[in-house]
């Protein structure tokens, strides 16, 4: 069985994507570690297992890890947390643009690329999406 196939994987895909979401989603990433562990309890009574009942549990811990910090810090859409952030390098790069320092404007929209935010220039001003939400 390859390792992107297991109930590991799947269950550790789970959580990834539930991570910073909904209270639904968050029933659901605890739903895959459930069924990460039952999936240990099938694997412990296989000894003909190589190393796999490791990775799962090193897997199971790391999405403990993250149920633990979504119940600790709770759940928060990712855009909330950086628009002060983003909000404030886009009055920067609004005043490069308005000196007509375009190299300025070029980069901090290129560095914003790097971190996954989308900048657009509409005739409205500057508007911007996160183009990806998965944690660094």
């Amino acid at each position: 069985m390859s390792r992107t196939s297991t109930p590991a994987a799947a269950s550790a895909s789970r959580i990834r994507s539930a991570s910073g979401q909904s209270p639904a989603a968050l029933a659901a990433a605890v739903n895959a570690v459930l069924e990460l562990d039952r999936a240990l309890v099938e694997w412990s009574a296989d000894t003909t297992q190589s190393d796999e009942p490791d990775r799962v549990r090193a897997t199971l811990r790391s999405m403990i890890v993250r149920l633990g910090q979504a119940a600790e810090l709770g759940l928060r859409d990712p855009r909330q947390v950086l628009g002060p952030l983003v909000e404030a390098a886009l009055t920067a790069r609004a005043a490069a643009r308005a000196a007509e320092d375009w190299p300025a404007a070029d980069q901090m929209r290129d560095a914003l690329a790097a971190a996954g935010v989308e900048v657009r220039d509409t005739s409205g001003g500057q508007t911007w999406t996160l183009t990806s939400t998965e944690p660094a």
